[in-house]
């Protein structure tokens, strides 16, 4: 087998390094918990429980983490929030139903319209003019729309966003019960918001909806994969639920992943009232730290903004483009950055940081905005994830329809086969059986200029996948 790369060998090279990891696994590569990987691999053996029937301790656990939860139900997952996220919608929605979209989520509720035949109705939040992301969905629009379309199934949304921003949940939970309907909410950056006495905003369970998945390895110590999915609604059919999580899971579940999931939940749940507030006080001091600095701006809560999760940083820097301050973070200060796009960086902090790594995040990013350069010109075009576009048909049509490839510069005003986006986040710019527009179309060769690569289409660089309309 020695003519195969070993990918261990990079994994171990590169982390052997000194680079500082501010992006996921919130474990941020600390040994807390797991540190004999091999030795502790079984399957389904006898008195270790079988996770899609379980009847002892794999239920005893689920049972002791809904309490913890205060749900009706809380599931470990190990497909991730994605397999949460279809289960849920699956088991809310069948074929031809309507379902209320916000059309910021993730790529994975897509996925889901396309495989369960479901029509999207849009929810479209609005944008921030300077960081050019989604602002919070409001109770309003949600209720706007449910007035207006009286067969809705479900509603789904995301909160917090990929950068941070928080909708009201409490209150679009309670326009959406008005219609006696269940609303899912995809909290897979907030698997943290459960803990914490009250530091970091409230989690989905706590402010009334009816499924909420959360992804344990994004902000907690848990490794990549793991999640959970809760349940607090008598709107919700638990068997179904329990039906699809089989069908979208591992029949094989892996118990190192399992047991990642529960140590994390158990690690969150020791850490006191102290070590929290110590941490979010480091993390205002470092954001505090990081508006002084005079070419860097930060995202925060603004207007539209109804709560932030402070614990992500989102910033840009005046005298750089986004690309060249990820790499100079990368190649000249060993720090990785979550992600960076044409508008702004992301770098994730979890209760796992250091504050040697806070400390040398502000110095690395307090010297870069020192390099001199020209200032550099940013757009205020809409980011394509809330533009409203001529829904032509529904995602499982479009995606079920005959097709022909063409350039990136011949898109415009064709109809798109594939669901299309960036990743991270995952947000489409594009969606099955959508026009699109100048404004797509212009971003999307954008996009392509400066190296970024399209996701959800098996074209090749620079193509895309349009549907064959009759003439």
């Amino acid at each position: 087998m020695r003519d195969i790369k070993s990918l261990y060998e990079k994994l171990t090279k590169y982390c052997s390094g000194d680079v500082y990891p501010f992006h996921m696994p919130g474990h941020k590569r600390n040994a807390l918990l797991l540190d004999k990987a091999y030795s502790v691999d079984i399957t389904e053996i006898d008195g270790f429980d079988n996770l899609h029937h379980p009847t002892g301790i794999l239920k005893d656990i689920q049972n002791q983490m809904t309490k913890a939860y205060s749900s009706d139900k809380t599931y470990i997952l190990v497909n991730g929030t994605t397999c949460g996220i279809l289960t849920a919608i699956s088991a809310c929605a069948k074929a031809g139903d309507k379902v209320l979209v916000a059309r910021n989520c993730h790529k994975s509720v897509y996925n889901a319209l396309v495989m369960r035949g479901l029509i999207p109705e849009y929810l479209y939040p609005e944008n921030d003019v300077d960081f050019v992301c989604s602002l919070s969905v409001t109770p309003e629009s949600v209720d706007s729309v449910l007035q207006k379309e009286n067969n809705i199934k479900a509603v789904i949304i995301t909160s917090p966003t990929y950068e941070g921003v928080v909708s009201d949940i409490t209150g679009i939970a309670k326009v959406v019960h008005k219609y006696n309907i269940p609303l899912i909410v995809d909290e897979a950056h907030g698997a943290h918001f459960s803990f914490g006495g009250g530091v970091f905003p409230k989690d989905g369970v706590s402010c009334g909806a009816d499924v909420v998945v959360q992804s344990l390895h994004k902000t907690l110590p848990s490794l990549t994969q793991t999640a959970v999915l809760h349940i607090k609604s008598g709107l919700v059919d638990i068997r179904q639920i329990e039906f699809y999580l089989q069908v979208y899971q591992s029949s094989s579940p892996s118990y190192l992943l399992m047991s990642s999931a529960v140590e994390a939940v158990r690690y969150m749940l020791a850490l006191n009232e102290s070590e929290y507030k110590n941490y979010i006080n480091s993390i205002k001091e470092l954001r505090n730290d990081l508006e002084q600095i005079g070419n860097l701006k930060l995202l925060c809560k603004k207007d539209g903004v109804f709560d932030y999760d402070i614990t992500r940083l989102v910033f840009y820097a005046d005298n750089m483009t986004s690309e060249n301050l990820c790499e100079y973070l990368r190649e000249k200060r060993k720090i990785e950055l979550e992600m960076c796009c044409p508008y702004y960086s992301i770098a994730i902090s979890t209760v796992c940081d250091t504050e040697e790594g806070l400390k040398r995040l502000y110095n690395a990013l307090k010297d870069a905005a020192l390099i001199e350069s020209k200032p550099v010109m940013r757009t205020t075009k809409p980011y394509a994830v809330n533009e409203k576009a001529d829904i032509v048909m529904p995602p499982y049509d479009a995606y079920n329809r005959p097709y022909v490839t063409v350039p990136i510069s011949e898109c415009e005003g064709c109809v798109s086969h594939d669901t299309f986006y960036l990743y991270p986040p995952g947000v489409p710019l594009a969606v099955s059986g959508e026009r699109i527009t100048k404004s797509i179309s212009d971003q999307l060769k954008t996009l392509e200029n400066r190296g970024y690569t399209l996701n959800g289409t098996a074209c090749e660089k620079g193509y895309i996948n349009i549907i064959e309309e009759e003439k």
